[in-house]
């Protein structure tokens, strides 16, 4: 009962958020420090649709492996701040299945370091709803 709450009140406050207006001309770099700000300030649902926008802008070129890498570990790891584990936990397997493709070895270790351990953490963490005394 109590992390039905908590969801709805996670809902509640972030639903009132802005989701910022992506200007055509970002630069992928420019893309990261905008995620990065409005993350900072609790605005995920805003860092995820920067996130998201730069997956949907740069996926194809090839260019950009790197940062798509960050990108789909950042978009997993928001989800799991907006209360969806299920969600991220689905997210993070899936990058992690990724690093196992041939290609994967010129990508950046960090997001799967990562992956692999925020899976651990969402794996064995009691539910949010146990109550401890």
């Amino acid at each position: 009962m109590v992390r039905g709450s908590v969801v709805a009140l996670l809902v509640a406050l972030t639903a009132c958020q802005t989701l910022p207006d992506i200007p055509d001309d970002l630069s992928p770099a420019e893309f990261f420090q905008r995620a990065q700000d409005t993350s900072s300030s609790r605005n995920y649902r805003a860092a995820l649709a920067y996130y998201e926008e730069f997956r949907a802008r740069f996926a194809a070129s090839g260019n950009e492996v790197a940062r798509l890498a960050w990108a789909d570990y950042e978009i997993a790891f928001l989800h799991h701040k907006l209360g969806d584990d299920d969600l991220a936990i689905e997210q993070l397997e899936a990058l992690l299945a990724r690093y196992t493709e041939p290609d994967a070895a010129a990508w950046p270790r960090g997001p799967e370091t990562l992956a692999r351990r925020v899976l651990v953490e969402l794996r064995t963490s009691p539910p949010a709803d146990t109550d401890s005394g």
